[in-house]
């Protein structure tokens, strides 16, 4: 048996990468589902104005199963520590620039996600780099075609008006913008696009489309991400009908007039006549003008329509947060050393594990083993669960067991995990 070689991939290493990468989309992906099958529901309840708050549910959630891990560590009195993987093959890489799209392809076929790590976080770097270069140059291109006026961009007839930027946003009119609309028609489009500029809107799509292209694997995401644009528009219909509820008829009238003009515009921009279905968007403009002459704006019945949305999205995230840092302690029911009285700044002192000793086994393939043990005050290891190839664990067993690592002076309890790669040519 030729000779193993041991390769550190740091403390972060693409293994965990790509495990947070998951747990942040899962939670970002079941947000999503939260949103898309709550927002139509729960219109009539929350208003234009919650529902479109709801939209912080995706963002929350994918930040509580992010923080979940450590969560439950910090729940048991333990510090959390992640040690570098141990890659352990029977011979190097002979094609360096091959090697490690053949080892992704291989690996994924063969179910050993953890693997391919490093092939599949390129790819999802370059689809971010990819849609970011994208959003760049459809911003160009459409600032190519506007020229400058008196506080504003001025944009080709036929064009819809729209708000362009995200921290000094500059309004952009069309140059046929007062034969097209009545004066009582233009004082309204412009209330709605400042109502965009006073929401930071251009500043919250931007945020959006950010997190779209680090999900851009995800489908849910584009289906997302229209369905937020339409929401943000209705919550600035709302406001602006808000203050002034007998202008519907006219604001309607200036929706339909705005029928056919070109809503092209990039990411970090906001137009009048967006995709949103007209006949809907109006059907539902009817609607929350019904209900906000039902109820004063003062009313407390109103502030908890525009704020039930946040509100909901924050309970259920935080709802989330508890069952996933429940589900990640194991069910664990050991006796934890009482840690109340140990500083926060107490500091872990652990080398990388030494290689198990691996007998002779007529086995092929790329084999994942993952470990999660405890080191207590004393520096007694306690292996807590242990995962993969049965035919490895022992030797696995023995060489966590034998692991030696430093709490350092003030003797806090450590849990840590393992990652053991073995590649048997």
């Amino acid at each position: 048996m030729n000779s193993l070689v041991i390769s550190v991939l740091g403390d972060v290493d693409a293994g965990s990468a790509l495990a947070l990468l998951g747990r942040v989309s899962l939670g970002f992906s079941l947000g999503l589902l939260g949103v898309l099958l709550l927002r139509r529901p729960l219109l009539a309840w929350l208003g234009a104005q919650g529902q479109y708050s709801l939209w912080a549910l995706p963002p929350l959630m994918a930040l509580a199963l992010a923080a979940a891990p450590a969560l439950a560590a910090q729940a048991s009195g333990a510090e959390a520590l992640q040690l570098p993987a141990v890659v352990m093959v029977l011979q190097a890489w002979r094609e360096p620039a091959r090697g490690l799209w053949q080892a992704a392809v291989q690996a994924w076929l063969a179910g050993s996600l953890p693997v391919a790590a490093p092939a599949l976080l390129l790819a999802w770097a370059v689809g971010v780099l990819g849609l970011g270069l994208w959003a760049g140059v459809q911003h160009r291109v459409y600032r190519r075609r506007l020229r400058p006026g008196p506080g504003l961009w001025w944009a080709p007839a036929g064009s819809s008006p729209a708000l362009l930027g995200c921290w000094r946003p500059r309004l952009v009119l069309p140059q046929d913008f007062a034969q097209r609309f009545s004066a009582e028609e233009r004082e309204l489009v412009l209330a709605h696009e400042r109502g965009h500029a006073a929401r930071h809107d251009n500043a919250l799509r931007a945020l959006a489309w950010a997190l779209a292209a680090l999900q851009w694997f995800n489908p849910l995401v584009w289906l997302a991400l229209p369905r937020l644009r339409q929401d943000q528009e209705l919550a600035c219909d709302a406001q602006v009908l808000a203050r002034r509820p007998e202008a519907w008829p006219v604001y309607a009238q200036a929706l339909l007039k705005a029928q056919g003009l070109s809503s092209a515009v990039p990411p970090l921009a906001t137009a009048w006549q967006s995709t949103h279905p007209l006949i809907e968007r109006i059907a539902m403009l009817k609607k929350m003008n019904r209900l906000s002459l039902a109820s004063s704006t003062s009313s407390p019945a109103s502030h908890l329509r525009r704020h039930g949305g946040l509100a909901l999205a924050l309970s259920l995230a935080v709802a989330s947060l508890g069952v996933s840092a429940a589900l990640s302690t194991g069910g664990q029911t050991e006796a934890q050393p009482d840690t109340a009285a140990k500083p926060e700044s107490a500091k872990t002192y652990c080398h990388q594990m030494a290689r198990p000793e691996i007998p002779e086994l007529n086995i092929r393939g790329e084999f994942i083993l993952t470990a999660r043990f405890s080191i207590d005050a004393s520096n007694q290891v306690k292996v807590l669960s242990l995962q993969g190839d049965e035919r490895l664990q022992p030797a696995v067993r023995r060489a966590i067991e034998s692991y030696q690592c430093s709490t350092g002076k003030h003797k806090k309890r450590v849990e840590a995990m393992q990652e053991f790669r073995f590649r048997f040519d």
